[in-house]
């Protein structure tokens, strides 16, 4: 007897999608999902939360900044029952040119919570912090922190930040960019 996944999406739904597109936000689905309802939602924002302050230690006011940094979720992720629908409200989203400002003041805070120390990058043990959270393979956070750092510095730059965010939120074609770790498998029904 086989089981569906909740992470099993309907293509006939979704073929107008670039497939790797799908791919990409599917694996950030199965990344930041951590109640395994197959939709990213206000209690995966809850727990991610709650796994980044523990993961960085963080207490006081940089611990709150996290709070409540993840309680703000685009619209359309709290109207999608299923995994099929959230790639399809993802999309809309990510294609409309009406959104752009949304989510670059979004991606724009994460970048303020993540860099731990307030000093306007982040380095790679604040970014370790980010990967550890989300329990992201740990073999490949560094290929994706060089990624993001353009300079190679070693410094993850506000612009760098938010240049492979918007990469990996909008862009249909297949590149490098495994922001939330390795690409994974799409089941399909």
């Amino acid at each position: 007897m086989s089981s569906k996944s909740v992470y099993a999406v309907d293509m006939s739904q979704l073929k107008d999608i670039p497939i790797f597109w799908l791919k990409k936000s599917v694996t950030k689905v199965m990344a930041t999902d951590f109640n395994k309802n197959g939709v990213w939602d206000t209690d995966d924002c809850r727990i991610a939360a709650e796994k980044l302050i523990k993961a960085g230690n963080l207490k006081g006011a940089k611990a709150e900044e996290v709070h409540m940094f993840n309680l703000q979720l685009p619209h359309y992720f709290r109207t999608a029952n299923n995994i099929t629908e959230w790639l399809r409200g993802e999309f809309n989203f990510s294609q409309d040119p009406n959104s752009r400002p949304y989510v670059y003041e979004y991606i724009a805070k994460w970048f303020r919570v993540l860099d731990l120390n307030g000093d306007g990058v982040i380095d790679l043990n604040e970014y370790k912090v980010f990967w550890d959270a989300y329990d992201l393979d740990p073999n490949y956070m560094k290929r994706q922190f060089d990624y993001i750092d353009e300079d190679e510095d070693g410094k993850i730059t506000y612009q760098e930040y938010v240049e492979a965010a918007l990469n990996y939120f909008c862009n249909t074609k297949e590149n490098a960019n495994i922001f939330w770790g390795p690409i994974q498998y799409i089941q399909k029904i």
